[in-house]
């Protein structure tokens, strides 16, 4: 009983420990405004979600493909929400927060149950509570999904090790129900049945001896992988429908698999020395050179030999090597969407194999070396202390979208969706001016980007430089000529320069390419009815 009270002590200190942690390092998010970029769609300026949770807003939550993406239980959690807090930033950045400390304690109950190694578990549970890379899950809104998911999927993985103990009905549906739920919160838990079978591996020792045999350790898997190719078919169907999806004759094969490759090879040194981290790292000629591709190479090779090696003496490097490997690659960029070459984000699963192959190995020298006590504690509370307070100041760099899209254009090069952004929230509060700047350096930098073209436009005829402001709509044009809207603002811009003849040309164009552009129809009919129509003499 003393025994156990001890075991019971220890577990609830831990746990304590990693809550205080947490909050410590991700607490300033309690006074942060939702930031422009996807917040504003997914929260604060979203129809549905700002009516609070509704049965037409559940309905909704599983029919809709809006943000290019199908994860109906993150639009719920949001309308829940705002039927609790409003569109009150600070509640939705707590939830947030709460769900990340859930996710940090249910690391150590997930290892210590598989495991029975409380320290160890503690320590990469730590290390995923502080790690800087995971900030951009916890301290942007939008990515409630990545909190919201793994807290599901690691409730499954202790239904797992439960039901490994006995297995039956019961127990097995304790697995299945969370596992869907995680991926109804977002589709990066695809990969769990293959993490399980990781697992099996090691700590369970499921493969061979004594335990079950190998196909029906697999035909456990067949209906979690069911629910992994429902959730992915759901996934493509929602991204082709955005065409959010990079077509191969944008981004060749040859370029996807040699970011791919140099994208492991960066993932794993941010891990090591998290610095230089931002929302988006642009693709760019030199990341896929051929002598970046083949160092990336030789790395993950060299890497992948020697924890083979040992699979024998130290399974846990194989076990947390190929779950690195294996949880990245539903995000790795072989199938892209959208316009980043890796994201700090995806790393929200990967670390915890990566983690705890690392703390394990450390922990079997320490032992072989029988280093203990002080000589093992400070370093490790140094380590803590120094991602830490990094994690601390990343948090700080999410306070605003200016500060965000500022610090991430100061650590990444060639970033024209950055500069976008920014020219956008500038443009938002005000300063014109440097919103133009930074649209024309966007458009430098990214010459066949049409957003960047039509927000200059934009912001140019906001100033009242009409003619810059046309010739910028011209380009918008060009790069999409199927899209009404750089026509249409052709159209005004000639209103104001006041050739009537040139405005009812875009309009018609603008209605040509849209028939259904209702403010080119208006705008075409009040031409048309003034003076007996426009002034054909005006070029």
């Amino acid at each position: 009983m003393v025994m156990t009270g001890r075991i019971h002590g220890r577990t609830a200190l831990i746990c304590a420990w990693l809550t205080l942690a947490t909050l410590a390092v991700y607490w300033p998010v309690a006074r942060f405004d939702f930031v422009s970029f996807d917040d504003v769609s997914y929260v604060k300026e979203n129809a549905v979600v700002a009516r609070g949770l509704t049965a037409e807003g559940v309905a909704w939550a599983f029919t809709t493909f809006e943000m290019s993406n199908w994860h109906p239980l993150t639009w719920i959690s949001y309308l829940l929400d705002v039927e609790l807090f409003g569109v009150f930033a600070p509640g939705h950045h707590l939830v947030n927060l709460a769900l990340h400390a859930a996710n940090s304690v249910l690391v150590f109950a997930a290892l210590r149950s598989l495991t029975g190694a409380a320290l160890s578990s503690a320590l990469v549970a730590t290390l995923f509570a502080v790690h800087p890379q995971h900030v951009e899950s916890v301290a942007w809104i939008s990515e409630r999904k990545d909190v919201l998911s793994v807290f599901f999927g690691l409730l499954a993985v202790l239904g797992y090790r439960r039901y490994v103990d006995r297995p039956g009905p019961a127990r097995y549906l304790a697995v299945v129900f969370p596992f869907g739920l995680g991926l109804l919160a977002k589709p990066v838990l695809v990969t769990l049945p293959a993490l399980l079978l990781l697992l099996d591996f090691w700590p369970l020792s499921r493969w061979g001896g004594a335990g079950p045999s190998r196909s029906r350790v697999l035909a456990e898997k067949v209906p979690l992988l069911a629910l992994s190719a429902l959730s992915a078919a759901a996934t493509y169907a929602a991204q082709a429908a955005a065409a959010a999806m990079t077509p191969l004759e944008g981004l060749s094969m040859a370029s996807r698999v040699g970011n791919a490759l140099t994208a492991y090879a960066r993932y794993l040194g941010k891990a090591v020395a998290p610095v230089q981290l931002g929302l988006i790292y642009p693709y760019a000629t030199s990341l896929v050179s051929p002598a970046r591709v083949a160092a990336a190479v030789l790395l993950l090779a060299a890497i992948s030999a020697c924890v083979w090696r040992r699979r024998g003496s130290r399974p846990y490097l194989l076990v947390g090597w190929l779950w690195f490997l294996g949880a990245l690659v539903p995000m790795i960029g072989l199938v892209q969407v959208g316009v980043q070459s890796m994201a700090d984000r995806y790393t929200y699963v990967p670390h915890i194999g990566l983690f705890a192959g690392s703390v394990w190995w450390a922990a079997d020298l320490l032992a072989r070396r029988g280093l203990r006590g002080a000589r093992v504690v400070w370093p490790v509370a140094g380590l803590v202390a120094l991602l830490g307070t990094a994690a601390h100041a990343q948090v700080r760099v999410w306070r605003d979208g200016e500060t965000l899209y500022r610090h991430t254009l100061a650590v990444t090069q060639g970033n024209w969706k950055v500069h976008t952004m920014l020219g956008r929230e500038l443009e938002r509060t005000g300063r014109v001016q440097e919103a133009v700047e930074q649209f024309r350096l966007a458009a430098a930098i990214e010459p066949l980007d049409f957003e960047s073209r039509l927000l200059l436009g934009n912001a140019l005829y906001a100033q009242g430089s009409n003619a810059e402001a046309l010739a910028a709509y011209g380009e918008a044009a060009r790069l999409r000529p199927k899209s009404p809207r750089p026509l249409f603002n052709m159209g005004l811009a000639w209103i104001r320069i006041g050739n009537r003849a040139r405005a009812e040309e875009c309009f018609r164009m603008a209605l040509w390419v849209d028939p259904g552009h209702e403010r080119a129809r208006t705008m075409l009919a009040s031409l048309l009815a003034q003076g007996g129509g426009p002034d054909r003499g005006r070029e």
